[in-house]
């Protein structure tokens, strides 16, 4: 399951022109089956919130989480997306610095 990513809010070191600069995400990682187990987990008191960097090759880099969801698993999953992303890359772009809940629908 892929999370729905709400709220992402980009601060770019350079200026995009035309929309050359604005990341693409073409990789993200998958809800390991044991959170897909947690739907009706009361204890998620809130979507994570992660910081992070977009390298120019799509790479990320210095990821943070800024907000616990109060779940430790999910957590962890949402730093390891962080790791693991891959965006379109971005030559010449400059470092991006990104703000994103990622919000998990247990469906």
């Amino acid at each position: 399951m892929a999370p729905l990513i709400l709220g992402q809010q980009n601060k770019a070191s350079s200026d995009s022109a035309k929309g050359v600069c604005t990341p693409k995400l073409i990789d993200a990682p998958r809800l390991p089956e044991p959170l897909h187990s947690a739907k009706g987990d009361k204890s998620v008191r809130q979507t994570p919130v992660v910081e992070f960097e977009i390298l120019e090759s799509g790479a990320t880099a210095n990821g943070r989480l800024k907000r616990s969801s109060g779940v430790k698993d999910l957590d962890d999953w949402a730093m390891n997306w962080t790791r693991e992303a891959k965006y379109k890359p971005r030559p010449g772009c400059g470092v991006l610095k990104t703000t994103m809940s990622l919000t998990v629908d247990f469906k």
